[in-house]
């Protein structure tokens, strides 16, 4: 249920009495579908509003956020247009999913101006909208170009129309015309009513529609009241509100202080998973599209290799020319000769301008052009395939990260590496090193890494007798045993080889073959992109991948 009418009918009650008269100070988008105003006042409140689609909210919070390097769009429109301006009142639009946040600020002449901030939460339709005194859109978080829809397009200089719906103000009829709307359904009829709020407010009215109305207001009443319940079944929080709901009396409500804390506190884990799931989905757009340059790296270079296998018979033209150039006559444009190599007769083709002696001369040239073409080409065709192993590597663990920060630190090697731009050195935010992963088993500590830095880290780390492990032929993560000096069990390679094979691309397969062998055997070669390693003197065992 988290906001509908009577969710937004309660935030902007609370908004507006935090932030009215209040000065904005700061204005950032650490993302791109976010937007965080700094605003001071009796005491210094920070908003945020959000028009992801997962979880499109307005509210007020306590948690920062990393900001970009470079400015977006939008946020330089913001700025400009309200910018250390006043926060003059925060109300929503009639019953529905919408708030106003109204700033009067100044131009750069000085002359007072009004503006407003338009939040809508409509699902995958939200966004944040500003427009100027007279309803024309500055910008917004989304625009809406017709090819995206027909029906409502919100693109600077466009008026902002209203959302497609058409649904009654329940707040705006009175209770006669409450009971006539409700009889086509709660839902349908009334803007803001979600499907959670037309059950109660028909299981409380027993069904009756004369008496929807006055539950109706009831329910308004304890809105505007300020609470703020979070619902819990187990301890998972399943819903919040700012009513009591009845139809919820086997969860747990749980009461807090208002109702931005009820949506900060809900929204915390499926706001980080969607962030987690965005940033994934960021660095496998990324990856992909390297993969896919590097492919077609691999299949040019593999085309020219395939050309030049015939650069042999250059040479045996040159031989066989220089051989039997007093048989050919002046003027003469080829050449049939017995090949001595057992191939029968030959015709050459020969230069007349050249003769014989040149034209022979002009194969060996072309003959050692192409063998050196080759060498080159065999050359960057092992160096694409490094790359594209290690980008394969890279998509690996992007699906294996299990927290934001693993996430962040598999980009800054995609940075480090050149496939993205990394933000200045002056901004960069400094990222705490997750640490491998770490296990024990028969007295020996096992470590596995997250992301190709850890793998060269804990590799390059690693004593010579140690053991080290990885799933054989595809992506997967180093796997360090420390022998610290002692033989290793067979029991405690076994398990080992289970994680390497968890923690690779294998991890949902039946059986996995992992190769062993010591760190000392174990090399990685100079130029080498990062986690890539070659080694000798292996053993395979068969694993089943689990943790």
């Amino acid at each position: 249920m988290p906001f509908d009418g009577f969710t937004v009918r309660a935030i902007a009650r609370e908004l507006n009495a935090a932030l009215s008269g209040a000065r904005i100070d700061k204005i950032a988008q650490p993302d791109a579908d976010t937007l965080v105003i700094s605003a001071r006042g009796g005491v210094n409140r920070r908003l945020l509003a959000t028009c992801a689609a997962a979880c499109p909210r307005v509210c007020l919070t306590d948690t920062a956020r990393e900001n970009p390097a470079a400015a977006p769009l939008f946020l330089m429109v913001a700025r400009k247009q309200i910018g250390g301006g006043r926060i003059v009142s925060v109300g929503q639009r009639g019953f529905d999913r919408v708030i106003e946040i109204r700033v009067e600020s100044r131009d750069e002449f000085g002359e007072p101006r009004r503006r407003v901030l338009v939040a809508e939460m409509m699902g995958k339709h939200s966004n944040v909208i500003l427009t100027d005194g007279a309803g024309i859109i500055l910008d917004a978080l989304r625009r809406v170009p017709a090819s995206v829809s027909g029906f409502r397009q919100v693109l600077p200089g466009l008026p902002l129309g209203l959302p497609p719906g058409g649904r009654l103000d329940p707040t705006a009829l009175s209770a006669e015309q409450f009971a006539e709307a409700a009889r086509g359904g709660l839902k349908t009829a009334f803007e803001g009513i979600s499907p959670v709020m037309a059950e109660e407010i028909a299981a409380r009215a027993g069904g009756d529609e004369t008496r929807m109305a006055g539950i109706f207001a009831e329910l308004i009443r304890e809105a505007d009241s300020g609470a703020a319940y979070i619902y819990r079944d187990g301890g998972r929080a399943v819903d919040f509100a700012c009513v009591t709901i009845r139809n919820y009396s086997l969860y747990e409500a749980e009461r807090v202080s208002g109702p931005s804390e009820a949506a900060e506190r809900f929204y915390a884990v499926k706001d980080a998973a969607y962030r987690q799931a965005q940033r994934a989905a960021d660095i496998k757009r990324l990856v992909k599209s390297a993969a896919d340059k590097c492919r077609k790296k691999l299949d040019a270079i593999d085309k020219a290799l395939a050309e030049s296998e015939g650069r042999g018979k250059y040479r045996a033209y040159g031989e066989l020319l220089t051989a039997y150039a007093h048989m050919a006559a002046p003027g003469a444009e080829s050449l049939a000769v017995q090949d001595w190599n057992g191939g029968g007769e030959v015709v050459i083709p020969v230069d007349p301008e050249l003769g014989a002696v040149g034209t022979a001369n002009k194969y060996f040239k072309r003959y050692g052009k192409d063998k050196r073409a080759a060498v080159v080409s065999a050359e960057r065709r092992e160096r694409a395939l490094m790359e594209l192993r290690y980008l394969e590597s890279v998509a690996d663990e992007t699906e294996r990260a299990e927290t934001y920060g693993e996430l962040t630190e598999i980009r800054a090697e995609l940075a480090a590496a050149g496939y993205v731009r990394n933000r200045s050195p002056k901004k960069a935010p400094k990222i705490k090193p997750s640490g491998p992963r770490r296990f024990e088993r028969g007295g020996f500590t096992i470590l596995v890494g997250r992301n190709n830095a850890q793998n060269d880290a804990i590799t390059k780390a690693a004593a010579p007798g140690d053991i080290w492990l990885h799933a054989k032929d595809i992506p997967g993560s180093h796997t360090i045993i420390r022998a610290e000096g002692r033989a290793v069990p067979d029991g405690v390679i076994e398990y080992a080889a289970s994680l390497a094979a968890y923690y690779s691309s294998a991890d949902k397969s039946a059986l996995c073959a992992v190769d062993h062998t010591a760190r000392r055997h174990v090399k990685k070669p100079p130029a080498s992109p990062p986690g890539f390693v070659t080694y000798t003197r292996q053993k395979t065992i068969f694993a089943l991948p689990e943790p």
